[in-house]
This record gives C-alpha cells, structure tokens and sequence, in this order.
C-alpha cells in the first residue's frame, strides 16, 4: 500500500513538473501551416464571419478550430498557438 501511494505521488509530480516546464519555456508562435489555416482564416473573415469557415485546407475541413481561432479572437486574448 505505501508503495502503491509513492507510485502515484511520484507519477503525480512528474506530470505536474512536465507541465510546469511547458507553461513556462514554451514560446507561443504559428508553426508550419498556422499561417494558411488559421491567420489567413482570421484576416478574411473580418468582413463576414462565414467567409472561409468551410474551406477545405489540405484534404480537411477545420471548421472547430477555426471557430475557436475566431472566439479568441473576438474575446480579445489572440490565439494562441
């Protein structure tokens, strides 16, 4: 049983550490085909909120992410890559 709980405690402070580290070192900028599916999706869209939603980028229709990408947009933090 004590064994069991230091398992747990130890795989528990790892995880945190890991995400931790993340939070704290990543660096928050568009990679590879943000630009194409995400911020050419937001600058179009200013005029009409429909406009590009459903276009399809690389064999794929990425209508939620595009609509989480508009809602941050709208809410006023940015996206966040």
């Amino acid at each position: 049983m004590q064994k069991e709980m230091l398992y747990r405690a130890l795989t528990f402070l790892t995880v945190i550490i890991f995400y931790a580290l993340v939070m704290n070192y990543s660096i928050n900028i568009p990679q590879q085909d943000d630009y194409d599916s995400i911020i050419v999706y937001l600058i179009r869209s200013q005029d009409s909120f429909l406009t590009g939603l459903f276009d399809i980028h690389v064999s794929h229709r990425l209508v939620a992410t595009r609509l989480l990408a508009k809602l941050a947009s709208i809410a006023g933090e940015g996206v966040n890559f």
